[in-house]
C-alpha cells in the first residue's frame, strides 16, 4: 500500500484557481441572496433552489481542487485520424486530421484548412446523428 499523500500530485496553480473560483461563486451567491432579502424580505423558492445548486457547484470545485488534474495527451499535434485515402487506388488522394493548440486541421493531398470550433462541433453532432441511424446503431 502506498504511503504517498494523494494530494502530492495536485498542481498548486490549478488548485489555487479552482479554490478562487469556488470562493467567487460562493461570494456572489451570498451577495445575491443578501440583495434579494433586502428588497423582498426573504428568498423565494426558485432563488433558494438556485442558491443550493450554486453552493453544490462551489463544493464540487473545492473537491476538484484537491484531486490531481486529468492526464493530458503527450502531444496535441499528433494526428488524431491517420492518413485515409479518398481513392484506395490512388495513394496521392488522401486526408488526415490533426489537432493542435488552435484546434482541428484537415490536410488533403492539395492543401490544409483549419476548422473552427463551431464547425467542428456541428460536424461532430451531424456525424453522431448519422451514425445513430446506421444499421446496428451508434458505435
Amino acid at each position: 500500500m502506498s504511503t504517498t499523500d494523494p494530494r502530492a500530485a495536485v498542481d498548486p496553480v490549478r488548485r489555487a484557481h479552482l479554490l478562487e473560483a469556488a470562493d467567487a461563486v460562493t461570494r456572489l451567491q451570498a451577495q445575491m441572496d443578501q440583495e434579494i432579502r433586502a428588497e423582498y424580505g426573504e428568498l423565494d423558492r426558485d432563488t433558494e433552489v438556485e442558491g443550493a445548486a450554486t453552493r453544490r457547484m462551489a463544493d464540487m470545485l473545492r473537491e476538484l481542487a484537491d484531486t490531481p488534474a486529468p492526464e493530458q495527451p503527450a502531444s496535441t499535434s499528433a494526428p488524431t485520424m491517420p492518413r485515409t485515402p479518398f481513392d484506395p487506388d490512388d495513394p496521392a488522394s488522401y486526408y488526415e486530421v490533426e489537432i493542435d493548440e488552435e484546434g482541428p486541421v484537415v490536410y488533403s493531398e492539395c492543401c490544409r484548412d483549419r476548422i473552427g470550433a463551431p464547425t467542428a462541433r456541428q460536424f461532430h453532432e451531424a456525424l453522431g446523428r448519422w451514425l445513430a441511424i446506421q444499421p446496428g446503431g451508434a458505435l
